[in-house]
């Protein structure tokens, strides 16, 4: 039996998924911190390493810290930040509805975030050290803050379009088959072009490492690495492909 789809029918579905398209926020969000600008007592001066402990709102103006990522005092590679080049800066770049395990269609308001090295021996916050936010999210009019609503200079917010340092901008497409996953997964992705350094790896759901599949310089097309879960116990798993300045992260469903 042949299904008939008219031409007006076909332009409005075409039409109405663009609008959803256009709808959707901004997604690649570049944080930078300067450790030398907070506030004294609380500057990570020297840090070997550093991450970023951060929470987003969903819902009212001043929602914060309800999805929250980052797994205090563990050098585990969750919200580890990149050396900019100048001394004591470091910068992320974030998916934000992966990197907080937010469904697209919730509303995200604030982001409150504090910074430290590999060990949490050292923290990195506002100029009267307590937390950072970053506001504006739904807008898309960004503004970093102290907690009493005064300007923070230390961090800088910006949502990215397609940059030489968003891993999104070079893939077509990202899929794991089958999830749920019972014993083994396939994950295909289709890159656009060449990465010259790509670092593909599963996470469990407390943010350690458990397994690589891909670390290497990967040519464009497509392309399938596979994991096999048949050693692993039923739950949420995450896996993470990475530029080194930047980083998709998706979810993955284990049962058994």
């Amino acid at each position: 039996m042949k299904t008939l789809v008219t031409k007006s029918f076909a332009t409005f579905i075409v039409l109405f998924f663009t609008v959803i398209a256009m709808a959707q926020p901004a997604d690649s969000l570049k944080i930078t911190y300067d450790a030398n600008k907070s506030g004294a007592g609380c500057q990570p001066i020297g840090a070997a390493k550093m991450y970023m402990h951060s929470g987003v709102g969903i819902g009212g103006a001043n929602d914060v810290w309800e999805s929250v990522v980052g797994n205090w005092g563990q050098d585990d590679g969750i919200g580890q930040m990149s050396p900019t080049g100048n001394v004591d800066e470091w910068t992320i770049t974030i998916h934000i509805w992966d990197y907080y395990g937010v469904d697209r269609d919730s509303t995200l308001t604030n982001i409150g975030l504090v910074f430290r090295n590999e060990d949490g021996t050292m923290e990195g916050k506002s100029d009267s050290c307590s937390d950072i936010f970053i506001r504006g999210l739904a807008t898309g009019t960004l503004t970093v803050e102290n907690a009493d609503g005064t300007a923070f200079e230390g961090v800088t917010a910006s949502f990215l379009g397609v940059g030489i340092d968003d891993i999104a901008s070079s893939f077509n497409s990202i899929s794991a088959f089958p999830n749920p996953v019972q014993n083994t997964t396939n994950i295909r992705y289709i890159t656009s072009e060449n990465i010259d350094n790509l670092h593909i790896t599963i996470m469990d759901a407390l943010g350690r490492e458990i397994a690589t599949l891909y670390n290497g310089s990967q040519t464009a097309g497509m392309h399938t690495v596979q994991w096999d879960a048949s050693n692993v116990s039923s739950g949420i798993y995450f896996y993470n492909f990475s530029n080194g300045s930047s980083i998709i992260t998706k979810k993955l469903l284990v049962i058994k």
